[in-house]
């Protein structure tokens, strides 16, 4: 299983709405599969996955937390369904 790539220095340097919209989807797909990566990384003792589980958390949140609510931008429904996505990885770790 491997997460998409995350590079936000790479979106930085080239921001149009495509962009945007390309990193909310592949931080929407990181949210998504999150939980089973980290799963599977503790079963078989990955420290590199687990490495990787955490750093791609810390992107998560970072955005996430950044999210003020009752968004009405062009992209709304892509934030929306990202801020959902996230807050269903958090109750899917919870539950683990």
């Amino acid at each position: 299983m491997i997460l998409p790539e995350v590079d936000l220095k790479k979106y930085q340097d080239n921001l149009s709405l495509n962009i945007i919209l390309e990193l909310y989807n592949a931080l929407i797909i990181s949210s998504r599969i999150l939980p089973s990566y980290l799963q599977t990384a503790i079963v078989n003792e990955s420290n590199e996955n687990l490495n990787e589980s955490s750093k791609y958390f810390e992107i998560l949140y970072s955005i996430h937390k950044n999210i003020k609510g009752n968004n009405k931008s062009l992209i709304h429904l892509t934030i929306n369904e990202f801020v959902s996505s996230f807050n269903d990885m958090i109750m899917k770790l919870k539950n683990a």
